[in-house]
C-alpha cells in the first residue's frame, strides 16, 4: 500500500472525502481518525480549495499515476523536499540531443521520469524549500539582461550512487559557470530559505539529469545508452529560470543577454 502524505493546510472537506474514497478502493492509507498517515515535508502552495482538490486528483485519481508515484517514490520525495530549482537552460539543438537520449532510456525501460514528466534539460544552480517567486523573478530578469549566453561543454557521464542510481551529464567546469553560480546565490539571498547545501558554492557538483531512479541491475544499460550520445556535446547556455516540483511546473525563464 502507498501511504500518502497531505498537509492539514490543504485539508478541505472535499479533499478528505476524495482521499477516503480512494482509501476504500485501496489506493491510499487513511488513519483511524480519518486523516492520512503522513505528510509531505513541504505542502505545495495552493490558491484555494479548488486548486488543492484539482492537484490531489492529479496525484490520486488514476491508477497509472499512482503506480508511477510508487515506482519513483524515493526520487519524488527528494524533489518534494526542495521544490524550487533555479536552473540554466541550453540552446535548442543541445536540448534536442539530450531529450533524444532520455527518450531512448525510456524506450529501453531504464528510466521514464525525465522523459515523461517534461523535465527540461538543465543545470540546477540552487534548490529552495521556499522561494519568493515575484522577488526572485525580478532579480533573475535583471541578471539575464546583464549576462550574455556562454559556451559550456557536456563532456562525460557521471553517477550519483544510492538505492536508486542517478545518471547525469557532467560539464567541463569553466570560470564563467563558477562565476554565474556564485553570483546567483549571492543575488538570491533573502529571496527564500537557504539553498540546499549540496548546491552552495564550494560544494556544488554541476550536472544535467539524464536518468533518475535507476535500479542497480539497469545501471550498465543506462551507461551504454548514455555513451551513445555524440560526446562532447557543445552547448550554449541561453536561459535562466525557476522550475517547481512536483508535478513539474516551469514558472518562468529569461533569455541571457535580454534574449
Amino acid at each position: 500500500m502507498l501511504v500518502v502524505k497531505i498537509h492539514h493546510a490543504m485539508a478541505t472537506r472535499s479533499t478528505w472525502a476524495l482521499l477516503r474514497r480512494h482509501a476504500l478502493a485501496g489506493k491510499t492509507g487513511i488513519s483511524s481518525h480519518g486523516s492520512p498517515f503522513l505528510i509531505f515535508q513541504r505542502p505545495r502552495i495552493f490558491r484555494g480549495s479548488s486548486d488543492a482538490l484539482r492537484d490531489l486528483r492529479e496525484l490520486y485519481s488514476f491508477k497509472d499515476e499512482i503506480q508511477i508515484l510508487k515506482n519513483h517514490w524515493n526520487t519524488w520525495r527528494f524533489i518534494i523536499n526542495m521544490p524550487f530549482a533555479v536552473q540554466l537552460f541550453f540552446d535548442s539543438i543541445s536540448e534536442a540531443i539530450i531529450r533524444n537520449t532520455q527518450e531512448e532510456l525510456a524506450k529501453g525501460g531504464v528510466s521514464f521520469l525525465t522523459h515523461e514528466a517534461g523535465i527540461r534539460p538543465s543545470l540546477t544552480l540552487a534548490l529552495y524549500d521556499e522561494l519568493d517567486i515575484a522577488t526572485c523573478g525580478g532579480k533573475l530578469k535583471v541578471f539575464a539582461e546583464m549576462f550574455s549566453p556562454f559556451a559550456l561543454t557536456l563532456s562525460c557521464l557521471g553517477i550519483f550512487p544510492g538505492g536508486k542510481a542517478f545518471v547525469y551529464l557532467a560539464p567541463t567546469v569553466n570560470q564563467k559557470l563558477l562565476d554565474t553560480h556564485a553570483y546567483v546565490h549571492q543575488l538570491l539571498k533573502g529571496s527564500g530559505t537557504s539553498s540546499s547545501t549540496k548546491y552552495v558554492p564550494g560544494y556544488w557538483i554541476p550536472y544535467c539529469a539524464l536518468a533518475l531512479d535507476i535500479d542497480a541491475k539497469l545501471i550498465a544499460r543506462a551507461i551504454e545508452i548514455g555513451l551513445s550520445m555524440p560526446f562532447p556535446v557543445h552547448c550554449q547556455v541561453e536561459e535562466i529560470g525557476v522550475v517547481e516540483y512536483w508535478p513539474v511546473k516551469h514558472i518562468y525563464s529569461f533569455g541571457l543577454g535580454g534574449g
